[in-house]
């Protein structure tokens, strides 16, 4: 029985994490000043992050690159690009990914969001500019 309780709250928990209730799944926002790609994600450096919430260090610091594949809107001529981002869990270096990127100073970008480009329904742009 106790074996049971523990797999059903570990499945609950595991869909709780992965769940974005902001909009549907596969919906991305984007400001307009933002360069939206298609790449793969390599993680560099993972730093967590104190938090005096119930769940001390459930959010990390990543430092990454984003090796472009094919630019969908702004501009960059850099095939490879440095990124911050901050979350609960990493993101797979073997999958492309509709990547969102907020310019920063000095050249890099942070990873506003994310969503793997091979799945079905694929992830689609909310279009915020005119």
């Amino acid at each position: 029985m106790l074996c049971r309780l523990a797999l059903l709250l570990a499945c609950s928990l595991a869909a709780c994490a992965t769940v974005d209730i902001g909009g549907p799944a596969n919906e991305l926002p984007y400001r307009c000043d933002a360069l939206v790609v298609i790449g793969r994600v390599t993680i560099l450096s993972e730093e967590n992050i104190p938090d005096p919430a119930p769940f001390p260090y459930w959010q990390s610091r990543w430092q990454v690159q984003v090796r472009i594949k094919q630019v969908i809107r702004g501009s960059e001529r850099r095939l490879v690009v440095p990124a911050t981002s901050i979350s609960h869990g990493e993101l797979r270096d073997d999958l492309d990914f509709l990547a969102v990127l907020n310019p920063v100073e000095g050249g890099g970008y942070f990873l506003e969001t994310a969503a793997p480009w091979d799945v079905r329904p694929r992830p689609r742009l909310v279009e915020p500019c005119s």
